[in-house]
């Protein structure tokens, strides 16, 4: 039997090391199509966080690394999500180059994916934007561009060489339901990022 089932839900939270020890996370989850393995499905996970954040490449700062994240398979039991299995480690190859300064920590781009089910989104920030593309919190048409193209790799089909497929989605904390996207919104102003942990980054 293969490790990963159909219907099975899958966790990547995505490692984020910026500047003073601070770590930032982007958590995504994702719904199993076709079962498949361990061992293929890390490399099939490593290649879809290259495709996402390499959409970003020429929009993030230098001294933002993307780090090795660990991806999980999760159940909803009675009231929330736990996590059953660490599944293992996703080691992605992208590096950011842009030697432009970078904005402060808590700045960052966002993508919402609005679904049909009342209030249950799912939001995605990005920081470590580089100064060049933000003007009094606006986003120039560079860094929509980028994240635009992050926002569609995000939602692209995963698929392992010899089997497994997921695909992003998005489940409520409220009764596990999951929802598909319904549509892209990239926001045309930064935000700002809560999801990060001063003095555990590398």
């Amino acid at each position: 039997m293969a490790d990963i089932l159909v219907g099975d839900v899958l966790r990547l939270a995505v490692r984020l090391l910026m500047p003073d020890n601070v770590e930032a996370l982007n958590v995504f989850e994702f719904g199993t199509l076709v079962e498949g393995d361990i061992a293929p499905a890390l490399v099939a996970f490593s290649d879809w966080m290259d495709d996402v954040y390499g959409a970003l490449v020429s929009v993030m700062n230098q001294n933002i690394e993307l780090a090795p994240s660990t991806l999980t398979k999760i159940q909803w039991q009675v009231d929330k999500w736990v996590t059953t299995r660490i599944l293992g480690t996703v080691v992605p190859s992208v590096v950011f180059t842009n030697t432009d300064p970078m904005t402060p920590h808590a700045v960052a781009g966002v993508i919402t994916y609005p679904t049909v089910r009342p209030k249950q989104r799912g939001r995605k920030f990005f920081p470590g934007l580089i100064e060049a593309v933000i003007d009094n919190s606006s986003l120039n048409g560079t860094a929509i561009t980028a994240l635009q193209n992050a926002a569609l790799q995000i939602i692209t089909a995963i698929t392992a060489t010899d089997a497994g497929s997921w695909v992003y989605a998005i489940y409520s904390s409220k009764d596990g339901g999951p929802s598909g996207p319904s549509s892209i919104e990239v926001n045309s102003l930064s935000g700002t990022m809560r999801r990060r942990k001063p003095g555990v980054g590398s």
